[in-house]
């Protein structure tokens, strides 16, 4: 009985590190000259110039100064001093 499992796992060791049942998986041929430069499966040309630098694909402009320095976005006023003195923690 051990003699037959331990020809089972030599065997499959065997298979695995040199290819007593199988031989050695074969590679695949490498692809033929007219396949590989095929134009249809090379990767597309680039996009033109004009596309790649066209302004609505760009930032944004930023927002003019009087946009950005309004006074709604700035902190509020300070409250007035009886509310302070009110609650004076």
């Amino acid at each position: 009985m051990k003699s037959m499992i331990l020809a089972i796992v030599t065997l499959c060791v065997a298979t695995v590190y040199g290819g007593v049942l199988a031989p050695a998986p074969l590679a695949f041929p490498p692809p033929p000259v007219a396949y590989a430069a095929a134009p249809g499966l090379a990767l597309p040309p680039p996009p033109p110039l004009a596309y790649a630098a066209a302004p609505a694909l760009a930032y944004p402009p930023p927002p003019p100064l009087a946009y950005a320095a309004g006074p709604a976005y700035g902190l509020p006023p300070p409250p007035p001093l009886a509310y302070s003195a009110a609650f004076p923690w």
